[in-house]
């Protein structure tokens, strides 16, 4: 048994994954194959070919089934596999192919990678930005050596210093900055990136007090990178409100058992460039609104590009329905 083909490191789920394999012997015999995910350490598919000698199988189907752009967050600074790589080997009758990185999208896995947008402007080292005091901070890299990441935050009566590190294999990894950890009268954050001894990047981070009126929500892109956005202006459209009544021996009670508001969300006047960022979410599976710390799934109702009269982009466009009211009337 030997394997003819095998995909290249860093292909795409989202293209054929072929796998191409002959059993050097005269008599056709039937063959199982397993797809291995290498990360999570577990069979995620099983084929059975009857009576072949050669065969080639495609193994993206399974794979794009098994991928859940979700996002989490932890209570504390980490570095964790990202859920939209994977990993994987395929075995023909007990004999293993080589492991393959596989990804939402093909890039140079030579070098390190910036996968969250928003922080990748211009490719340039370093880069400024304003986030809200007590929200986390989240992006997305691929790491092709061991990766640390000093995390230094700034406060009137001084400084505090954290560290965290990923040394497993090259692979795209989510890092999470929380909130909860740094000092509550902390101003700044500095986040530097360290692919091995090298300097890749460094983030700095202003801690805002300034409360938008408008949800922040949070995406996967192509890549696979976390984005996120604040939409600033929110126009309410419709409230529903279902009620439960019933009648006692004394009294009609009367108990709101939901209430919903129906709200658009439309995007700032923003770039060319930050546009182009934030009309991915229309195609994103998963999203999630920011409240409290937290990251709850929302639904967008719709999802709409609206643009110029020379195609360009004028803004991005949603409608969510959310809770607002609860309890007895």
């Amino acid at each position: 048994m030997q394997f003819l083909v095998t995909p290249k490191m860093g292909s795409s789920f989202r293209e054929p994954l072929l796998y191409s394999f002959a059993t050097e012997d005269a008599e056709p015999q039937d063959l199982l194959v397993k797809i291995y995910d290498s990360t999570a350490g577990e069979v995620v598919g099983e084929k059975m070919l009857y009576q072949t000698s050669e065969a080639t199988i495609d193994i993206a189907p399974y794979l794009r089934s098994l991928v859940q752009p979700t996002i989490s967050l932890s209570s504390s600074h980490s570095i964790t596999p990202s859920p939209v790589s994977k990993i994987v080997s395929v075995s023909a009758n007990g004999v293993m192919s080589p492991q393959c990185l596989v990804l939402g999208e093909s890039f140079d896995l030579s070098q390190p990678k910036m996968l969250t947008t928003r922080f990748d402007v211009d490719g340039a080292q370093e880069s400024q930005m304003v986030v809200k005091r007590g929200e986390p901070i989240l992006f997305t890299l691929y790491a092709p050596q061991p990766v640390d990441i000093q995390i230094i935050a700034y406060a009137p009566i001084g400084s505090r210093r954290y560290n965290i590190t990923f040394s497993g294999e090259p692979q795209i990894v989510d890092v999470m900055i929380s909130a909860r950890q740094l000092p509550v009268v902390a101003s700044r954050v500095e986040v530097n990136i360290y692919n091995s001894t090298t300097l890749f990047r460094r983030l700095n981070f202003t801690l805002s007090t300034v409360q938008s009126s408008g949800p922040t929500l949070l995406w996967r892109n192509w890549l696979g990178g976390i984005e996120s956005y604040t939409f600033p202006r929110e126009l309410r459209l419709a409230d529903r409100v279902d009620i439960d009544q019933y009648a006692t021996s004394t009294e009609l009670v009367a108990k709101l058992r939901n209430a919903r508001r129906r709200v658009r969300l439309c995007s700032a006047f923003e770039s060319p460039e930050e546009l182009e960022r934030i009309k991915g979410i229309i195609a994103a599976t998963h999203v999630y609104e920011l409240k409290g710390g937290e990251l709850v799934p929302i639904e967008l109702l719709t999802r709409t590009i609206e643009y110029g009269s020379h195609g360009e982009i004028r803004q991005v466009v949603l409608e969510i329905e959310e809770e607002w009211k609860g309890g007895e009337l």
